[in-house]
């Protein structure tokens, strides 16, 4: 995702509080709270054509969203995903305006309040799965899934130590006119079907 920045771009942008409160929220379940790799506690905030794109991730889990914003000027600024939501959650007034100042920070300015938030380049974010188009999207129900994560949890290692061990293979296969679906767990193989 980030690759494709140059940092000679300053994003300028005016959006909502409301939208930005929400984007910055659903981060903060992906966000790592403490690692060793200071980029994973941030979000990456890319600013062009009329949209904000949001991207959080700790390696395991990415998110990325796309909100409604008045571009002043396209860019991407890498800032903590948890102080961003904070002072945003503090301001008063319904528009926000956030604006990288080309020193790694990010003035945020609403109403009277103006705020400086530091951050990381944007070129050293890590790079996401940006392009969904060649990806397989198949729906079933949450009872299914549940069942799943119910019949294959017991061989999901909760050994931090074992970290290829603590998590699972979901799979969906063609059969028919739908998909049967498999959730393989490796500490103490599973198939539940």
């Amino acid at each position: 995702m980030a690759e494709n920045l140059t940092t000679s771009e300053r994003m300028n942008i005016r959006i909502k509080k409301s939208v930005l409160l929400e984007a910055m929220q659903k981060t903060l379940g992906v966000v790592e709270k403490k690692t060793t790799i200071p980029s994973l506690n941030h979000a990456l905030l890319k600013a062009e054509s009329g949209k904000l794109t949001v991207v959080a991730s700790d390696m395991a889990i990415s998110l990325i969203s796309e909100y409604d914003a008045e571009v002043v000027s396209n860019g991407a600024v890498s800032v903590s995903g948890r102080k961003l939501f904070e002072v945003v959650k503090e301001l008063d007034g319904e528009d926000v305006q956030l604006m990288d100042t080309g020193k790694n920070s990010v003035k945020i300015t609403a109403g009277k309040s103006v705020h400086k938030i530091f951050g990381l380049p944007a070129e050293d974010y890590p790079s996401v799965i940006g392009d969904t188009e060649d990806v397989a999207f198949c729906q079933t129900s949450g009872t299914v899934l549940s069942n799943l994560i119910s019949g294959s949890l017991y061989a999901v290692s909760d050994e931090s130590h074992k970290v290829a061990l603590t998590g699972v293979l979901l799979e969906t296969l063609p059969h028919g006119h739908g998909n049967i679906w498999s959730m393989v767990g490796a500490d103490r193989l599973s198939l539940p079907v």
